[in-house]
Formats: structure tokens, C-alpha cells, sequence
């Protein structure tokens, strides 16, 4: 007896769903051949009517685009699957969505709308989601915490992928986890824990005979000549240059950079026939592809080579050039990331966006209180006017007292629910215009304008008693937060951001060595 049309359906969809699931891990070796598959499979879901499916197999579709250096179109794909998820809450692809948006907005160079939608792609991700899945989002996060300066929230959750990874046996995750947490340790300036990651990488490459990506050499480039390892370095990446040769991808970018990076070290290494000969190649790369980014680096490292060869006068008009050419580029990208933001959104909704881009990247993302971005801008601006006003102005240090054993007995996650409840606290303790921050890890700021010294000691105090009588068992036991403060107010002496910060900070540390848990100010005589 054939089977109903029902049933017809039902196979194809199933069908449909582990073609999507292949796809998915496609797009990042060859995005061609996922591009030309997930057009067909959207085709297919279209006639059975699954709508659900066509969405998914448009984010493949836009993946592929992003990859293949179309990121208007697969940012905009994103975009609309984005909408459709939220307007029929679909999790899945929601979760999704918004990891794509993060890699879109990474592309174009917006960091906090990058760890924005890292964020919301995470919560929305089901908890029983397969381990590939949730380790993919957590090492998207991981990367995006990079960008925005926080390297050790990045460290957490670049563990917990690869652990992720691990369990489920999937080595080409494992490797790309790995490879994104060197160059992670890279940025950060740690070399030796990236050299260290990417011997792991290479280790579990060679046991499992895994050819590595040309992003995954020019990573162990990198932590090699950052380690001074220069001619190690050079052997990477002539491996990773005869890689790249024949397979340059939408423009040939990956080769050009591997070439470019090539040269220097050859240069690094006194090799400057062979930094020569190198660099004529990466030119011809740039020209090739139209690739103003590296050529303007290409242009930077001929004028280091000259000068190393005693070639100052050429070196320097060749300087100039290099000046004039990124001045240049750097204009050109910024029209080209608004071009591209007004491809994606709406006009009314990209002004809505960058306002709220605007407003995010003044946020710490853990917490929701102002970053140190904010206070580095608003506080001078702040100082100005009390400077003309001559009214009292305040600020207080504040650092959580032995905050490394939550993290320790319970995890940086509960930590993190910790950190959150202490900024609930900040912000209750303040009214505008003053205002609580979070400056990193433990260490918060309260800056408190037409507040006096004494004013604002005793407002840290009433902090202080908040966190002590606060109920924290449901998140961490027996463990009690406390904090120390470190309060000072503007003078004549001190009314830079420069110096208040260094006063505070002076008596923050005088706060922790008299035991901790209590405001410490300036000398009463001071005025």
C-alpha cells in the first residue's frame, strides 16, 4: 500500500532536516557547494510547505554568502530569519539567527552588537540542545568577549566548548574551538597559553591526519613570532602560502595575508632577499583581489624592509604613501559598514540600531551598568562642569573582597549571577545623575556629582551593609560578599579623571590592607 501524502511529507522533511544538519557544518570548508545545496533544500521545503525549514535553509544560504565575502546579503538573511523566529517564536531558529548576527556584525567591525547577539543566541538556545550546537554558541561568545576586552570571561567559555566538543567526539569542532582560543590567548598578549593551545591543535591534527585551515597555520604562525620563534614561524606559513595557492576563496584575501605575514617574518629574520620576493607576491594577491586592506600592511612592511637595509629616504616617502592609503582606507570602510548596515535594516530601523549599538557599547553586557568606555568619556566631560559650578564631587572604588573563591567553590557562572545582584545593589544605592559602572571583574565605580566626601563615604557604607545582610544562600551558601571601598572628591589638585581614579584606587588599597570591608576617604584636612 504507498504511503499518504502525509507520510510523503513527513519522510521529506526528516530528509530535508539532516540535509540542514550537514549543511550547517558545510558552509565552513566550502561554501560554494552549501550555497548550491541550501538553495535546493529551501526549494524542496517550500513545496511541502515548511515553512520552518525554508527559514532554516536561507540562514545556511546566508552563511554561505558571509563566507564567500557577501555580507550585506547574508547579514540581511540573517536579519529577516531573525523577524520570522521572534514573530512565530521559533527558539531554534531565534538561537540561531542571532549567532549569525554576531558573526555578521564581527564582520563589520560593530563589537558590541557582535557580543549582543552572542548573548541573546545563548539564552534563547535550548538547554538539551546537541552538545555541537550549544559548543558552536559558546565559542561565538567566547570570541566575542575577546573583542570587547573581556579575556577571561572568553577563557570560561572557551572550555566549556571544548569540553562540549570533546564529549561529543567531533574533532573538526575541537579544532576549530582550539584554534579560536590560541588566537584568543594571542590577543589577549599571551603568547605562551596560545603556543600552548596551538600545540594542542596540532597534536590532536596529526592523531586524527586532520589537514588544518590556512586561518588555523597562520594562528600558529602568529603565537610562534610572537614567542620569537621566527624561523618555526616561517615554515608555517610557507606551508600555509602552498595551502592557499589555487583555493583564494571570493578574492584571494586569506592568501595575501598569509603572504603578507609571511614576509615580515622572513624580514624578522634577517631574510630580506626572501622578505623581498615575498612581498612583490602579496601585491600581486592584493591587485588580484582589490584587497586595500592588506595592500596598505604590504605597503607598511616595504617600507620596514627598506629601512632595515639602510634605505631611509625611500623608506620614508614610501611611509607617506602608507599613510595616505590607510587614511583612506579607514574612511572607505566607514562608509562601507553604514552602506552595508543600510542594506540590512530599514532606514528608520538602522537609525533605531545605531542608536541602540551606541547605547550598548556604553553597557557592560554581564551587568547592564555603564563600562569603562563611558566613564573614560563622560567623566571628564562631568569634572568640566564641576569646575564651573564649584559644587562637591564625588567617587568611590569599589572591589568585592575575596570574590576569587565563589568563582573557585562554585563556577564563574554563579559568579556572574553574583556580579549581577551586586550591580542591583550599586544601582539602588545611587539617583541621577549619579551613577554605578562596572570597570571589570570585581571592581565597580560610583561616581556621585553635588555629593561631599562624607556624603559619599556614607552612602558606601549603606552599600557595604547591603551586601553584608543581603541573603545569598540561594546562590552560594554559607559564602558572604562584602567589598571595599575606596572613596576620594575632587580638589584643585585632583580634578582630572587621571588623578581622582589613582586616589580612589590609592585608598581602595589602603580599604584592603586595613582588613577589607569598609570605605577608606581622604585625610579629613584635605578640602
Amino acid at each position: 500500500m504507498p504511503p499518504s501524502s502525509a507520510q510523503a511529507r513527513a519522510d521529506t522533511a526528516d530528509e530535508l532536516v539532516t540535509a540542514l544538519d550537514s549543511l550547517e557544518s558545510l558552509t565552513s570548508t566550502d561554501p560554494e557547494r552549501a550555497l548550491a545545496s541550501a538553495t535546493e533544500v529551501e526549494h524542496r521545503a517550500n513545496l511541502i510547505g515548511r515553512e520552518d525549514l525554508t527559514m532554516r535553509a536561507q540562514l545556511v544560504r546566508g552563511y554561505a554568502l558571509d563566507r564567500l565575502g557577501e555580507v550585506s546579503s547574508g547579514g540581511r538573511i540573517a536579519h529577516e530569519v531573525n523577524r520570522w523566529a521572534t514573530e512565530h517564536g521559533h527558539q531554534a531558529l531565534l538561537a540561531r539567527s542571532h549567532l549569525q548576527l554576531s558573526w555578521f556584525f564581527n564582520m563589520i567591525g560593530d563589537t558590541p552588537a557582535q557580543l549582543e547577539h552572542a548573548l541573546r543566541g545563548l539564552e534563547c538556545l535550548d538547554e538539551h540542545a546537541p552538545a555541537r550546537i550549544r559548543a558552536d554558541h559558546l565559542q561565538t561568545l567566547a570570541g566575542a568577549l575577546i573583542t570587547n576586552g573581556s579575556h577571561e570571561e572568553a577563557r570560561t567559555r572557551f572550555q566549556m566548548a571544548e569540553d562540549l566538543a570533546m564529549q561529543g567526539g567531533d574533532v573538526h569542532l575541537q579544532i576549530k574551538v582550539l584554534n579560536n582560543r590560541a588566537f584568543g590567548e594571542y590577543v589577549a598578549g599571551n603568547a605562551q597559553a596560545a603556543m600552548d593551545t596551538a600545540d594542542r591543535m596540532l597534536a590532536l591534527a596529526a592523531t586524527h591526519d586532520f589537514p588544518l585551515e590556512i586561518t588555523a597555520l597562520d594562528t600558529v604562525a602568529s603565537a610562534q613570532m610572537a614567542l620569537g620563534r621566527h624561523a618555526e614561524a616561517e615554515r608555517t606559513l610557507l606551508s600555509a602560502a602552498e595551502r592557499s595557492v589555487g583555493s583564494r576563496g571570493a578574492n584571494g584575501e586569506p592568501e595575501a595575508q598569509i603572504l603578507l605575514t609571511l614576509a615580515e617574518t622572513q624580514r624578522l629574520l634577517g631574510a630580506t632577499d626572501r622578505a623581498r620576493t615575498t612581498l612583490v607576491r602579496c601585491m600581486d594577491a592584493c591587485e588580484e583581489g582589490g584587497l586595500a586592506g592588506v595592500r596598505v600592511g604590504a605597503l607598511r612592511e616595504q617600507a620596514e624592509l627598506l629601512a632595515m637595509e639602510g634605505n631611509y629616504r625611500d623608506a620614508y616617502e614610501l611611509h607617506k604613501v602608507f599613510h595616505a592609503e590607510s587614511e583612506a582606507l579607514v574612511s572607505a570602510e566607514r562608509d562601507a559598514r553604514a552602506r552595508t548596515l543600510q542594506a540590512v535594516f530599514e532606514t528608520d530601523e538602522a537609525r533605531r540600531e545605531s542608536l541602540r549599538f551606541r547605547e550598548m557599547s556604553m553597557r557592560d553586557p554581564l551587568t547592564g551598568l555603564y563600562n569603562r568606555r563611558f566613564v573614560d568619556e563622560r567623566l571628564d566631560a562631568m569634572l568640566g562642569e564641576w569646575t564651573a559650578s564649584g559644587s562637591p564631587f564625588s567617587i568611590a572604588l569599589v572591589d568585592l573582597d575575596h570574590f576569587k573563591q565563589v568563582n573557585d567553590a562554585f563556577s564563574h557562572a554563579m559568579g556572574d549571577e553574583v556580579l549581577k545582584k551586586v550591580a542591583e545593589i550599586l544601582t539602588s544605592a545611587v539617583t541621577e545623575p549619579a551613577f554605578a559602572a562596572r570597570l571589570g571583574g570585581e571592581e565597580f565605580l560610583l561616581v556621585m556629582p553635588d555629593t561631599s566626601r562624607q556624603e559619599a563615604v556614607f552612602c558606601c557604607e549603606a552599600v557595604g551593609l547591603l551586601l553584608r545582610s543581603h541573603d545569598w544562600s540561594t546562590l552560594i551558601g554559607e559564602i558572604s560578599i562584602t567589598a571595599s571601598f575606596g572613596v576620594t572628591s575632587a580638589t584643585a589638585s585632583r580634578g582630572s579623571r587621571s588623578a581622582l581614579l589613582a586616589e580612589a584606587d590609592r585608598n581602595l588599597y589602603a580599604a584592603k590592607r586595613a582588613g577589607r570591608d569598609r570605605a577608606i576617604s581622604d585625610p579629613t584636612s584635605e578640602r
